[in-house]
C-alpha cells in the first residue's frame, strides 16, 4: 500500500518525469535472496507461483528506461518469462519443498506479474527469461 501511495503522489507532481519499475523476487549471482526468504515461505503451498527476475535482467530495465526519451507509459513491470512454483524456486538453493502447512498466509504473496509492456515498448528481452536459465548459465 506504501509502495502504490508513494507511486501515486510522484505521478500527480506536475513538471516531474517520474518512471516507475515494478520489481518481482530479484534473484541471482550469488544473492542469498532466495535461501534467506524459504523460513518466511516455508509454510507456502509447494504449488504457489511467484513472478522474479534476475539482478541483470533487472539492471537493464533500469537502463533502457532511463535511455528512452519519452517512454509510452510510466509504469513498467520488470519480470522473468516464467514465473517457477515455489518448490522449483526453493529447489534451486538445494532446499526441500515448502510443506503447505501455512498456504493461505503465502496468498498475498502468490503474484503472477505481467511484463508485456516493457517488452513492447522499451524493447527489453531478460538474459535469463527463466530461473532454469540462470541455474544452467551458473548466474
Amino acid at each position: 500500500m506504501s509502495k502504490l501511495a508513494a507511486e501515486r503522489f510522484l505521478l500527480a507532481v506536475a513538471g516531474l518525469d517520474v518512471r516507475i519499475l515494478r520489481l518481482p523476487f530479484v534473484y541471482g549471482d550469488g544473492d542469498a535472496h532466495i535461501a534467506e526468504a524459504i523460513p518466511m515461505m516455508r509454510g507456502f503451498s509447494p504449488t504457489q507461483r511467484m513472478s522474479i527476475g534476475h539482478h541483470v535482467d533487472v539492471a537493464q530495465a533500469v537502463a533502457r528506461l532511463l535511455d528512452a526519451p519519452s517512454p509510452a507509459h510510466r509504469i513498467y513491470n520488470v519480470v522473468d518469462d516464467e514465473a517457477p512454483q515455489l518448490a522449483t524456486l526453493f529447489a534451486a538453493v538445494g532446499a526441500e519443498p515448502p510443506d503447505g502447512s501455512d498456504a493461505e498466509r503465502g496468498r498475498p504473496f502468490e503474484a503472477v506479474i505481467d511484463g508485456r509492456r516493457i517488452r513492447e515498448d522499451l524493447g527489453f528481452q531478460p538474459q535469463f527469461p527463466r530461473l532454469a536459465d540462470a541455474l544452467a548459465a551458473g548466474a
